[in-house]
């Protein structure tokens, strides 16, 4: 953009020369991938438009090309009129600092007359989307506070947010904004004495028609005057590809003439994520990323550092029926929620034995005095005869303490049962997440597997065993694959400790001063969960490479890493296969190919003095393609409601069928679908002309289909998919039951309703045509609760 002096320019090749105006010499990588987070650069901030809340009328463009970054500051003069600055250079950590130049175009022979230094820019971001401006102009200074603009958190397609231009005219240039249906636009150009302005506008994003306003308003350090504003003209945008648009300017009254017919403009910062699409996730570029991500994540979080990830739960139940026709496999008794894809269970039963965890064991739920806490599982035999089963052996699973504490923690506990058909191994395998320390002060939690034979000739010694750095969230069994995801919150105290010394670390205290030190002495590495092995050894869980950044929250970073990892049951020695997301995963649902996590985030706004309140909540949903040797990630997209809030039971919202998913949604925080009741079923589908993109094929209730899924005050207690089936109980005071036809995807119905007293829990479908359900007998009262129940 040839708005700069003309000492930029270096090299004759067109390309290269755009670059140059801006400082640079490398060619644009079209390839690499920019999400906010990706580098110790480019992790520092949301690239796009800024602005600052009580500057009214003025605002920045903050984005990156390759590893500089650069802003320009649309603004006001001395006199009130139109004026923009603009500073280039790397960052140095979180601190950009450049000086402010102002330019201005000598028409005679249309190249850049003056670059005046205008003054200082020190930009500090304290958050990707948290900035703290120091500036300068000339005797004056300032402070601001700068953030993102957002006029829609609608997800969009394409995202052709970033600056623009054109190559054959470099007089001006456009910053565009896209947010839902909204283009945002910000053209710097000069006025007919070659001075610098700007004019901005916007409009809804399927016309692509700007109505361009020109301002005057309040300059830098001035005292305040009135934003006044007055029409410009009209900027017509036409994408052609992500970073590839046709111009058309019609500014009228402007001399000379500001008017283009078909300019061709290309995006010359980095593309606004380096996603195909917003939902999609992009690859963390660095460990020097992921500790960026740590620790503005820690600090969002106040003094709040290493809660419990978890308490205890009880163990891990599976209440779901099939729904595809039940397996013939003799070896599992489990009412798995999918054919082929066992759920560990607290009981395991095979054709000649019955396996149980054993829960009366006191120091589970509490304290353990000794170094080493014991679990049992006990096999029983299955007599042929009909004989009640008789105790056959115990199997042992030894828990070593980690911390001088004695409060321990058992959660998630389940079993398997796996033979192999062909070597004839047959094992059983235990998994269970402990932590150690109260539940407002956790230090460890860890999940372990124990392995042990479990033939008929079984000496019930273990065989093998793991540790893995964090929480369970879930697991599934698909042949000789084991699939846990796992939730990992760095120890920031285990972190200290081994970071200062014996006569520091028992004075520290853990405040964000103590936080941002700390972080200063670690290694990313650090900071990456890991696999302990029985002997000692251990590995990285994930390498960075494999770690998934979302799009950034509008909130807090949540300091939370899941790990997807797939382990061989043949050979549990084996290094695991993982790929990871950054940020809380709240269910994950399987199918014998492919894994889908969950994510449900809010939308917040401030309600009376200084609480806010949950207006929306949404759900992301990522697709991760199970192959013989490798984890793929194919796609995200994104369902309005939330899966509900119990990991154990999201999944059963969820049901993949001939490669459509199908997803139940609610709305538990207002009407926010109005008359359309307070539940939606969506189907999902691989896009077939967006890379990465999980995109919605159909929504029910629509306006073809208006009848409601749920009736007000009700809420869902169970659901079930069942084939080109799907079930739906709510409950208030009767019992709604809904049938859904969902043979056709992209125009599912509801095939009818029963209302019966109480209401179901447990839906159990038996071919197409017959369903059992199991739940509470309830009956009407006058009491605010509305029920009583009766069992």
């Amino acid at each position: 953009m040839n708005m700069f002096p003309s000492s930029y320019f270096r090299l004759s090749r067109l390309i290269i020369l755009f670059l140059l105006v801006l400082g640079f010499s490398s060619p644009i990588n079209a390839t690499a991938t920019s999400n906010g987070i990706t580098g110790p650069s480019n992790a520092v901030f949301r690239a796009g438009m800024w602005h600052d809340q009580n500057s009214e009328g003025s605002g920045w463009e903050i984005n990156r090309i390759n590893d500089a970054v650069y802003a320009f500051w649309y603004t006001f003069d001395n006199a009130g009129e139109p004026v923009w600055y603009y500073a280039q250079g790397k960052l140095e950590g979180t601190v950009f600092k450049a000086p402010l130049q102002v330019f201005s175009w000598n028409y005679e022979n249309n190249s850049i007359k003056a670059a005046t230094r205008a003054g200082d820019l020190i930009i500090n971001f304290q958050h990707p989307q948290l900035a703290q401006v120091d500036w300068s102009i000339g005797a004056k200074t300032g402070k601001r506070t700068l953030q993102p603009l957002v006029s829609s958190t609608v997800p969009v397609l394409t995202d052709y947010s970033g600056f623009w231009f054109e190559p054959a005219d470099p007089s001006y240039g456009i910053s565009v904004q896209t947010q839902g249906d909204d283009v945002f636009a910000v053209m710097y150009y000069y006025d007919k004495s070659g001075k610098s302005t700007w004019v901005m506008g916007n409009k809804g994003r399927k016309k692509h028609i700007l109505d361009m306003l020109t301002y005057t308003g309040t300059c830098p350090g001035c005292e305040h005057k009135s934003l006044t504003s007055s029409a410009a003209g009209e900027l017509l945008l036409y994408f052609v590809t992500e970073t590839r648009m046709r111009v058309k300017i019609i500014f009228p009254d402007a001399a000379p003439s500001w008017n283009r017919a078909n300019a061709k403009n290309i995006m010359l910062s980095n593309s606004p994520s380096g996603r195909p699409h917003p939902a999609a996730l992009a690859n963390l570029a660095s460990e020097e990323a992921l500790k960026f991500y740590y620790r503005a994540g820690f600090l969002e979080q106040g003094d709040a550092y290493s809660n419990a990830q978890y308490c205890y739960s009880g163990p891990v139940v599976s209440p779901a029926p099939p729904v595809e026709p039940a397996s013939s496999s003799i070896l599992s008794g489990t009412n798995n929620q999918v054919e082929g894809v066992e759920e560990a269970d607290v009981i395991k039963a095979t054709t000649d034995s019955i396996y149980s965890i054993d829960f009366d064991m006191g120091e589970i739920h509490g304290l353990s005095e000794g170094d080493e806490l014991q679990q049992s599982i006990t096999r029983y035999n299955i007599s042929a005869s009909g004989e009640l089963p008789s105790v056959a052996g115990k199997f042992i699973a030894r828990l070593p303490r980690q911390l001088q504490d004695t409060s321990r923690h058992l959660s998630d506990q389940g079993l398997y049962h796996y033979l192999n058909e062909v070597s004839g191994k047959d094992q059983l395998t235990y998994i269970v997440t402990q932590a150690e320390g109260s539940c407002r002060k956790v230090s460890q939690t860890s999940t372990y597997l124990f392995h042990y034979r479990s033939g008929p000739e079984t000496d019930y010694e273990m065989t093998h065993s793991l540790r893995i750095d964090g929480s369970l969230v879930a697991s599934r069994r698909i042949g000789n694959r084991l699939f846990l995801a796992i939730s990992y919150n760095p120890d920031l105290r285990a972190l200290a400790a081994a970071a200062y010394t014996e006569e520091e670390y028992p004075d520290l205290v853990f405040d964000q001063d103590l936080v941002r030190d700390l972080f200063e002495r670690i290694e990313p590495s650090a900071l990456l969960p890991r696999l302990h092995y029985q002997d000692g050894s251990e590995v990285p869980l994930v390498e960075v490479n494999k770690i998934m950044m979302p799009p950034l929250p509008d909130n807090n970073l949540d300091p939370v890493l899941t790990s997807l990892v797939m382990l061989d049951l043949d050979d549990p020695s084996t290094a695991p296969v993982s790929l990871a997301v950054m940020g809380r995963i709240d269910g994950m649902y399987a199918t014998p190919d492919s894994v889908y996590f969950t994510s449900s985030k809010a939308d917040y706004q401030f309600n009376a003095g200084s609480f806010f309140r949950r207006v929306t909540v949404d759900t992301d949903i990522h697709k991760i393609l199970i192959q013989a040797d490798t984890l793929e990630y194919r796609g995200s997209g994104m369902v309005e409601g939330s899966l509900g809030y119990d990991p154990t039971s999201m999944a059963y919202r969820m049901s993949e069928h001939q490669g459509y998913l199908r997803v139940l949604s609610d709305d538990d925080w207002g009407n926010r679908w109005g008359e359309m009741g307070a539940y939606r079923l969506s189907t999902l589908a691989e896009s077939a002309t967006q890379r990465l993109l999980l995109e919605i094929v159909s929504v029910l209730p629509n306006k073809k289909r208006p009848q409601t899924i749920g009736k007000p005050g009700e809420r869902l207690h169970s659901m079930r998919f069942y084939g080109e089936r799907a079930y739906a109980v709510t409950f208030e005071w009767i019992d709604p039951l809904y049938v859904f036809d969902l043979s056709n995807a992209v125009d599912p119905k509801m095939l009818g309703e029963l209302e019966i007293e109480g209401f179901s829990d447990y839906l159990h479908p038996i071919g197409e045509n017959l369903l059992i359900g199991v739940g509470m007998q309830a009956v009407n009262s006058t009491d605010p609760a509305g029920t009583w129940i009766q069992g």
